[in-house]
């Protein structure tokens, strides 16, 4: 059900949502989240520190009782900040792990690559560090940033 993944955004920010059994990566007592990272090569020390984040994050609302019962587990897997890599490790995080959603994935490039292929399976991406406008103007299907775009940011400086 396409329309569940959508709503683990909503789960996530503490709204009422049952996430299905059927659903890809949910199962009664656990859910199931991947990511690309750069675990090495040039964004090493920053995938770390997003990993290292995430699981810290995931494990307070685990130990908080998870989300409607079920905890949250993370898979991430280093594509070496190579985008062509990314595409291949988002498919076998959908396809081989099973996972619910994508989160917090890497660069802008690297989630580019990964766009097509996730609209089509109907996995969302979120928590997206990237910054092209390409991901977000207009809105895209399944992709949740949580960085603006590189143009705004500019007007914004120059006016400073």
């Amino acid at each position: 059900m396409k329309w569940m993944r959508t709503l683990a955004l909503a789960a996530l920010v503490g709204l009422p949502v049952t996430a299905q059994a059927a659903d890809p990566g949910v199962t009664k007592d656990s859910i199931l989240f991947g990511s690309f990272l750069g675990l090495s090569g040039d964004l090493a020390l920053a995938s770390a520190d997003m990993k290292a984040s995430v699981e810290a994050y995931f494990a307070k609302v685990n130990d908080e009782g998870g989300v409607h019962g079920r905890k949250l587990k993370y898979l991430a897997v280093d594509d070496g900040f190579v985008a062509a890599r990314s595409a291949i490790v988002a498919r076998r995080l959908v396809e081989q792990d099973g996972v619910f959603a994508l989160h917090a994935t890497t660069a802008t490039a690297n989630n580019i690559a990964v766009m097509p292929y996730v609209q089509s399976k109907g996995v969302p991406v979120f928590g997206i560090t990237g910054n092209s406008p390409k991901m977000f103007e207009p809105a895209q299907p399944m992709m949740y940033g949580n960085w603006s775009p590189f143009a705004p940011q500019v007007v914004k400086m120059k006016s400073l």
